[in-house]
């Protein structure tokens, strides 16, 4: 296994946290489902998509974000490029590290918008709209991530303005897919 993905997983993913997601999840669906508030599985993918635009869109992308800038300003990021991890090897473990826990909220989630589209849209579909979901959340990762290593060709010390100012690029990356797909979400993919 990649070693910066297993660091990040000893260090995000704790016993509390694997066990409060998926109770925090299946509370917030019970209170609605309860609610008599659904009736259509497509109002119940939609509900779950943008909570993984919120959870894995917004949040991630500050924590992929922030994974270059906070080694940056904790001076060990000189160290990690010159340890024996080969670039490609370093940025798959930071874009899919550094957002693991809102990958281990956000794949559920997904499960979840695929099997309410197949109800109501067929597997095809709902099988499209769940990868163009998941190519959402990884793009905008990424160019959040992009952002940070750009600034790192300093070395010098960042401050929260500037880590917000470069996760704002990579919410920008993530509007336009958003809008795109609740509006076929809505119009009935």
């Amino acid at each position: 296994m990649n070693p910066e993905l297993q660091r990040y997983i000893w260090l995000e993913l704790s016993t509390q946290r694997l066990v409060l997601m998926p109770l925090i999840q299946i509370l917030f669906f019970t209170v609605l489902l309860a609610g008599q508030y659904y009736g259509d599985p497509t109002d119940l993918a939609s509900t779950a998509f943008w909570l993984v635009v919120l959870l894995g869109g917004a949040w991630g992308t500050r924590l992929a974000g922030e994974a270059v800038i906070d080694e940056v300003n904790a001076g060990t990021w000189d160290q990690q490029r010159l340890s024996s991890l080969s670039p490609w090897s370093m940025t798959w473990g930071k874009l899919v590290g550094a957002p693991v826990f809102t990958w281990y909220g956000c794949i559920p989630l997904l499960l979840v918008i695929v099997v309410c589209m197949a109800l109501d849209e067929g597997a095809s579909s709902a099988a499209f709209f769940g990868m163009m979901t998941l190519l959402m959340v990884v793009s905008s990762h990424a160019v959040s991530l992009l952002a940070s290593l750009h600034t790192t060709l300093h070395g010098t010390v960042l401050s929260r303005r500037v880590s917000f100012g470069l996760q704002l690029t990579g919410l920008m990356a993530l509007t336009p897919w958003a809008l795109l797909l609740s509006f076929d979400l809505s119009a009935g993919f």
